[in-house]
């Protein structure tokens, strides 16, 4: 794995698979799409359906840093400490 940024980022909600547990943000800072898992939400003690619907009915807004790791595509930016 990677360095966890010292920066703290902000986005929104983009896509949650409830199934698989992941979803996506979207960084507001740089547009990027950020990876993220359910295992880094569920202290924010939010449902995996609430996640999943989130993005159709409210604005949600996150602050996260993010690691950077080798993913399947290639580096990728991973959202923590959410």
């Amino acid at each position: 794995m990677g360095e966890v940024s010292a920066e703290t980022f902000t986005g929104k909600i983009k896509f949650f698979n409830e199934n698989n547990e992941f979803g996506f943000l979207t960084c507001d800072q740089d547009g990027a799409d950020v990876f993220f898992h359910y295992d880094d939400a569920k202290k924010l003690k939010l449902t995996k359906k609430f996640l999943r619907h989130a993005n159709e009915k409210h604005v949600l807004i996150f602050k996260f840093k993010t690691l950077d790791y080798l993913g399947k595509k290639g580096k990728s930016k991973k959202a923590v400490d959410l």
